[in-house]
């Protein structure tokens, strides 16, 4: 049993490929896919059952089983979290960013990251622990510029993916070959697995530039309202993989986001004027609540 143990933990660690196997992978899923559907005959239905079936599988052991796995993990976290009153620190910074609508400020326990929704800002416990005053108010201000723009992060990543739905209708209207050593329930069993592992492998190679922008634009938010040696601290305290250079399907790599706050002009410090004590005030809120 040990060993079994042993090597499915291998098979797990390999599987986590890095970014660039990843995005072949995707692409050749896709491209596959797209080609087996559109050509009707014997010898590309059995390139569809074992190419574009094998790239599914690898996908899902590359990219989609660490996504979800990541995904659920953060929203089993966010279950716990705890509601606090708004810091009126964070209340000043909304302001100053043009946010006027209410939202809410949530403590994440042992959540060592940081999201946001239309209406909510969420902080894990884990990542204030390891932050100063000037690098939490990075993070809180990264957050914010998510929630100011969540309709348009929605907008975009529903019009990146509208291809792709009409691109499904049309392969819902295919009509499917059979073959004589093969029953037709395996070919559309595996037809269908393999036609919606490619329609969700688009989707995220589809919405992946415009996650890239929305991240660098909140990194330059953050240092505008922050300044650019604590935001760049603040995402080096990030990189829990130890690999700065590693981009991903969602984020940029820590060292592109580094160097492309390095490159602009330096911004004024907007928020001087305001209270720094923003992390000290959440902090207090998560011992007052006892959240750890």
């Amino acid at each position: 049993m040990r060993n079994i143990r042993m090597s499915l933990k291998g098979f797990w660690k390999a599987a986590r490929a890095g970014f660039m196997t990843q995005l072949v992978v995707i692409s050749a899923l896709v491209f596959t896919t797209e080609m087996c559907t559109l050509i009707h005959n014997p010898i590309t239905t059995v390139i569809f059952l074992i190419t574009p079936f094998t790239l599914g599988l690898m996908f899902v052991c590359f990219t989609l089983s660490p996504f979800v796995s990541s995904t659920i993990n953060t929203y089993r976290l966010s279950r716990h979290a705890i509601e606090i009153p708004t810091p009126n620190e964070i209340k000043a910074l909304a302001r100053a960013m043009g946010i006027n609508r209410k939202f809410k400020v949530k403590i994440v326990p042992n959540l060592f990251n940081a999201f946001a929704t239309r209406s909510t800002i969420g902080l894990g416990t884990k990542l204030l622990d390891v932050t100063n005053i000037d690098e939490g108010r990075s993070v809180v201000a990264h957050e914010l510029d998510h929630l100011k723009r969540a309709n348009q992060i929605l907008l975009v990543r529903i019009l990146s993916i509208l291809p792709v739905l009409i691109v499904s209708i049309g392969l819902s209207n295919s009509t499917v070959v059979t073959l004589p050593w093969v029953s037709a329930e395996t070919i559309g069993i595996v037809g269908t697995i393999t036609i919606y592992l490619a329609i969700f492998a688009y989707s995220l190679l589809a919405t992946m530039p415009s996650n890239w922008i929305f991240e660098l634009r909140a990194d330059k938010t953050a240092k505008t309202f922050a300044g650019e040696q604590s935001t760049i601290e603040m995402l080096r305290k990030l990189d829990k993989k130890g690999n700065p250079n590693e981009n991903s399907i969602t984020h940029p790599s820590i060292n592109s986001r580094i160097k492309q706050l390095q490159s602009e002009n330096n911004h004024r410090n907007i928020i001087s004027n305001l209270s720094s004590n923003i992390v000290s005030s959440i902090k207090g809120m998560k011992h007052a609540f006892n959240v750890y």
